[in-house]
């Protein structure tokens, strides 16, 4: 009986961890990472034409930290790309957080 409890309680455990290493990430993302919704800027005809020819990179882009599907378009995080696309932003850089301890 004290086995089947502890199996019980084990089993509970696995799925309950499981479950937050599933749902938390995405949770925090869309808390930490939200777009606020702003009037659009306005651009010089001027400005339009230089940032056309200009490489942009972005050099900060923790997307995959969030297990993020980067093709898909979404309304909070940093980078995904069709925003890319649309700030006609040519590089960026995934990072991967490590510690040294």
């Amino acid at each position: 009986m004290i086995k089947k409890i502890l199996l019980s309680i084990i089993l509970l455990i696995l799925v309950a961890v499981t479950a937050i290493l599933f749902f938390l990430p995405a949770i925090i993302d869309k808390q930490m990472n939200a777009v606020s919704e702003h009037e659009e800027f306005v651009v010089s005809e001027e400005a339009k034409q230089l940032h056309r020819t200009l490489v942009i990179g972005d050099w900060h882009a923790d997307s995959a930290l969030w297990n993020r599907d980067l093709v898909q378009k979404y309304d909070y995080g940093h980078v995904d790309i069709p925003r890319m696309q649309q700030g006609n932003i040519d590089r960026g850089q995934r990072w991967a957080p490590t510690s040294v301890d």
